[in-house]
């Protein structure tokens, strides 16, 4: 069994570095997931390159990611890619509704709306 260490990224849909939280050194995707689906308003509210970004999600490929979405349901699946629009897009995914205990239900690919997401966490192998 592989040992993991999950990650978490705090993101919101605001362009301000205050609403963003990074552990575990993943200020690419913070920096990715924090922007406006709109181009920034200054090219210096940029931390990192687009290609430094790009390069972060495509190391994340096929890892496990958990989304947590508006209305408290959380998904978890497999990266399978995201649109210019920011969509997620999860393969093999299980939906969890909050209250109902470590149940969930199979959804399979599923894509989820940028303007949904609160929070996306990435496991990361050790």
């Amino acid at each position: 069994m592989i040992a993991t260490k999950p990650c978490v990224v705090n993101v919101c849909c605001t362009n301000t570095p205050s609403c963003a939280s990074a552990l575990c050194d993943m200020t690419s995707m913070s920096s990715f997931l924090n922007t406006n689906p709109s181009p920034p308003e200054s090219v210096s509210t940029l931390t990192t390159s687009p290609s430094d970004a790009l390069e972060f999600l495509q190391s994340t490929l096929r890892l496990q990611y958990r989304i947590t979405i508006q209305d408290g349901r959380i998904f978890i699946g497999q990266f399978a890619c995201i649109d210019k629009q920011k969509n997620i897009v999860l393969t093999n995914a299980d939906e969890y509704r909050m209250g109902e205990g470590p149940r969930g239900r199979y959804v399979g690919l599923i894509l989820v709306p940028w303007r949904w997401v609160v929070k996306a966490e990435v496991e990361q192998v050790m």
